[in-house]
């Protein structure tokens, strides 16, 4: 005799087929599962209870889906427009730097001049090798979440 505390688990008299129905989604709701579309002997219990709720389980399930893919969509194009704006401004810094540069070696600076080449130049190799490193540390967290 299955005897449980949720509001719709079956007990054994129960045998309507909307309390069928509630049981098998408590248990799947139990197993965790990796797709949102219920197993197909459930799906069936569904069409039993109301005709056409497999379809329309199925139309809810494939619009989700498409907003799903959207938003997906929308956050990867975020982040290279992003990236695209990180690196214009980089590469203005850099220029920026190396025009300083040029200007106060013209006004016969040199000391200035080569400080601030030696900090565009210490700047510009330290983001390259930041950015090196996170490709790499992304990699080694993809690689290791897929497993």
């Amino acid at each position: 005799m299955f005897i449980s505390s949720h509001p719709h688990a079956a007990t054994s008299d129960d045998s309507a087929p909307e309390r069928r129905v509630n049981v098998a989604a408590c248990r799947r709701r139990r197993h965790a599962s990796t797709s949102f579309l219920p197993p197909p002997d459930i799906m069936r219990q569904y069409g039993g209870v109301i005709a056409d709720a497999p379809e329309r389980i199925l139309k809810i399930l494939e619009a989700d889906s498409a907003h799903l893919r959207e938003r997906q969509l929308n956050i990867i194009n975020a982040k290279m427009k992003d990236i695209q704006r990180v690196h214009w401004m980089t590469y203005s810094f850099i220029a920026g730097g190396y025009g300083m540069t040029l200007i106060f070696a013209m006004m016969n600076k040199d000391v200035l001049a080569g400080i601030v080449l030696t900090t565009t130049i210490i700047g510009t190799v330290t983001s390259f090798m930041k950015q090196r490193h996170d490709r790499a540390t992304d990699v080694s967290e993809k690689a290791t979440s897929s497993e």
